[in-house]
């Protein structure tokens, strides 16, 4: 863990509503104070959480989901995924991820073909809007 590798990197990023109560209960008893405060912090005065720790708390959690083929990596695909499934544009997800170029997030758009039958119904509904 550390700084971002961009400066697209450094953004703010709304949080899904029905996360919120359990991030405020885990930022009252574990995150680190004030507007910087990291919400995962490390020993104090060790920088930034180290990615041992993290696997060290993943690795069992991935076990007990009978899911020992998940990376970290994949939950930030996953969510990107979700981000395009509820319908965010091209420029949202680019700037949610923190890509400094489209071409990244265009692969968590692809990835949401499935949605061609909405898609198609909210045609035939602004078509119906249309001719009224």
């Amino acid at each position: 863990m550390g700084e971002p590798k961009s400066d697209a990197g450094k953004r703010s990023v709304t949080i899904p509503p029905h996360i919120i109560p359990k991030l405020q209960e885990h930022v009252k008893s574990h995150a680190a104070f004030g507007r910087d405060g990291l919400v995962f912090p490390p020993a104090p005065g060790d920088g930034y959480l180290a990615g041992s720790t993290l696997h060290r708390v993943f690795t069992p959690a991935k076990h007990k989901a009978d899911r020992p083929d998940i990376r970290v990596h994949d939950l930030r695909h996953f969510g990107a995924i979700m981000a395009a499934r509820s319908g965010a544009t091209l420029g949202e997800l680019q700037q949610r991820l923190g890509h400094s170029t489209a071409q990244a997030a265009i692969i968590y758009q692809s990835a949401v073909s499935e949605r061609s039958p909405q898609i198609a119904a909210a045609l035939s509904a602004l078509a119906k809007d249309e001719s009224m």
